[in-house]
């Protein structure tokens, strides 16, 4: 469980939140089963969700099956609709996140 950096399409993303399996001895080598952005003082979008989307996709096989978590005070509406519809996305608000709610 960590932040990492991800390069796609020659840029580098900084990933907030990234946990693996322990099913390989090599960190690169591990099974990617969450990604994550969080932000404070402003609302997570779709764009947020695109990205982590984009990083998953570059980050290959080993993090096909990876879900995406949004952490943050506040969520857009648009964000909240398409995250209901999608079983990979989770958002984390921080109720969610301090008391398990």
């Amino acid at each position: 469980v960590g932040s990492s950096v991800v390069g796609v399409d020659g840029v580098d993303h900084e990933v907030d939140l990234v946990v693996a399996a322990d099913d390989a001895e090599r960190p690169a080598e591990r099974s990617v089963l969450v990604i994550g952005e969080a932000k404070s003082g402003q609302p997570l979008t779709l764009r947020d969700l695109e990205r982590l989307r984009s990083i998953r996709s570059a980050m290959g096989r080993r993090a096909q099956e990876a879900s995406l978590y949004l952490v943050g005070q506040r969520f857009s509406p648009s964000l909240v609709d398409r995250a209901a519809r999608q079983r990979d996305v989770e958002l984390v608000d921080l109720e969610r996140l301090y008391f398990g709610t």
